[in-house]
């Protein structure tokens, strides 16, 4: 999957090997993620950034989009928690939804701080069932059930790059083994959606929290 510039004003932080001094003694952390960055501060939606990644999902899908969902990640150094192999359409709140997903890391990223990683042809797949983390009830992060990740594709890019991806691309990104924090900017345009389907979205939002 090809990376494109996004130009994005970060001061890149080069990682550096680590050392057993250095390695925290501290059980591995889910990465903290912050949702909806451009609704809390919204001259993120005035950047380069977010207007590339809109006007390349406008390319891919071939029709006028909408911001859907942005949130920032931070992955501490020496972290050694995995973001599970999944699909982004097991969380979604419809089914074969259409829509692009970037991944714009602040700092050049390579395998060994948790870059992202693909298993090629995802896209045409079909949507593959998936269970709650370590199957806990009240975990959030779901992961793919039964995949083969020999034929994994690690993504390393620059600051300011960004991967895209769709709804069914099965995709991972690894613990850090460095120094440095990782931070990365995600974000989904999709075609606008009519009232009714966004009611459909909420009432089924709801049902989930109801029953969890």
């Amino acid at each position: 999957m090809t990376a494109f510039a996004c130009c994005v004003n970060a001061r890149r932080q080069p990682a550096r090997p680590a050392t057993p001094a250095e390695r925290p003694a501290t059980p591995a952390r889910h990465p903290r993620q912050g949702l909806d960055g451009s609704d809390l501060e919204p001259q993120l939606a005035r950047t380069l950034t977010f207007t590339r990644c809109a006007a390349v999902a406008e390319r891919l899908l071939g029709r006028p989009v909408e911001h859907r969902f942005d949130h920032a990640i931070y992955k501490p150094a020496f972290n050694g928690a995995a973001t599970s192999w999944h699909q982004d359409e097991a969380y979604a709140l419809e089914r074969k939804i259409l829509s692009a997903h970037f991944w714009v890391p602040l700092q050049d990223v390579t395998r060994d701080m948790g870059c992202m990683e693909f298993i090629p042809g995802g896209p045409r797949g079909a949507l593959g069932r998936h269970h709650r983390r370590d199957r806990l009830r009240d975990a959030h992060a779901l992961e793919l059930v039964g995949l083969d990740a020999s034929h994994a594709v690690p993504c390393p890019i620059h600051a300011g790059d960004a991967t895209v991806h769709f709804p069914r691309t099965v995709h991972y990104t690894g613990p850090s083994r460095t120094g440095t924090p990782r931070l990365a900017w995600a974000l989904e345009f999709g075609p606008g959606r009519g009232l009714g389907v966004r009611l459909m979205a909420k009432a089924r939002l709801v049902w989930r929290r109801a029953t969890r």
